[in-house]
């Protein structure tokens, strides 16, 4: 089947789902479920299930994905903010002893209380709080082996950025922990109800270890060049308050052009400037 087909069964079965348990979807919490068969398997062939696997799963809404994954892996953890839709999870979850519920707020789960083998990730991630959720998500990156997400696409241009107008904090502070890529674009017919912007698979593989060690100015560094992107490097490192002669000499020592703009840094370049002995 072809990753753009829409599969009539599965819209058919959601929306009498949710007419039948009489749910209104909430635009805050970006209800959108995929009825896309092949974008369905393909993040069931991305997260390469094993039987002694244990999958998080951020938002299991009605279970239409969660059941497929439960019967194949060791355990099943779905985590649901919405009330409305937890007894439907149940139900659709009931056959599989392998899998549990917890009505909570991704953005307040400890997962190392969760976790007792390190885990693979999947969720569909609402646009307003992308970022909040992968951020806290990495702090729990000894906890996960890699996250099968679904983000908007224009986020997840962001995600694998390395250069250009999309490169930014968020692209490097997931380069130095995740090997991050995009998987596949999905059409907003592939949900319902129907999202405007196109959304995007991304797979973040998580590194055994970070790229670099960020040193102790390195954010400070990271915020200062991106607050002001359309300036040359030089210019706003001046807000260092570092003499402009000292900055110019250590930058080219150090082989990076000052004149450059910020988004032709690469992660290695900005953690050299971190280690500015003036700092």
């Amino acid at each position: 089947m072809r990753e753009d087909t829409i599969n009539m069964s599965l819209y058919n079965e959601t929306l009498e789902i949710l007419k039948n348990q009489g749910i209104r979807l909430k635009k805050d919490l970006s209800q959108n479920f995929l009825i896309n068969e092949g974008v369905i398997n393909k993040i069931i062939r991305e997260l390469e299930l094993k039987k002694d696997d244990t999958i998080f799963e951020i938002g299991g809404g009605i279970g239409l994905l969660s059941r497929r994954i439960a019967s194949n892996v060791a355990r099943l953890i779905s985590c649901e903010i919405d009330p409305n839709f937890v007894p439907i999870l149940k139900k659709n979850l009931e056959p599989f002893k392998n899998a549990e519920i917890i009505e909570d707020d991704i953005l307040k789960t400890n997962l190392s209380l969760l976790l007792k083998d390190k885990a693979k990730i999947i969720g569909s991630l609402p646009y307003h709080i992308t970022t909040p959720i992968i951020l806290h998500l990495l702090k729990f990156r000894d906890y996960i082996t890699f996250c099968i997400l679904i983000l908007q696409y224009e986020v997840a241009k962001r995600v694998i950025s390395c250069s250009g107008r999309d490169y930014g904090m968020l692209s490097i502070l997931l380069q130095i922990y995740t090997k991050p890529e995009m998987l596949i674009k999905i059409s907003p017919n592939s949900f319902f109800p129907r999202p405007k912007p196109y959304s995007c698979l991304i797979k973040l593989n998580f590194l055994e270890k970070p790229l670099i060690a960020p040193l102790p100015n390195f954010f400070k560094i990271v915020e200062i060049l991106f607050s002001q992107r359309r300036k040359k490097i030089i210019n706003s490192l001046l807000r260092l308050k570092i003499p402009k002669k000292e900055l110019i000499s250590f930058l080219k020592k150090e082989g990076i052009n000052p004149d450059i703009r910020v988004e032709k840094l690469s992660i290695f370049d900005i953690s050299k400037i971190a280690s500015l002995p003036f700092l």
